[in-house]
């Protein structure tokens, strides 16, 4: 999809805290994306699709201890 945006604009940010059950996805990568949204029409109690913008970013908001980071060396 052809945002007329530059890579350097597509972000992907994560916002949680520890109040909160609820972590949110913000993003424009399209592994991420598609990732999410299979997991959200697989388990949509746990994981929904809540904005689908214009310029191709999608937002997702998912429950704690279902998603994680890993780190490598």
């Amino acid at each position: 999809m052809k945002t007329g945006l530059k890579k350097s604009q597509k972000t992907t940010e994560i916002f949680f805290d520890e109040a909160s059950p609820i972590i949110t996805v913000s993003t424009y990568n399209t592994d991420l994306k598609n990732r999410l949204s299979a997991y959200s029409e697989k388990h949509p109690d746990l994981c929904k699709l809540v904005d689908d913008s214009e310029d191709g970013r999608l937002m997702f908001e998912i429950e704690k201890g279902r998603f994680c980071f890993r780190l490598t060396e």
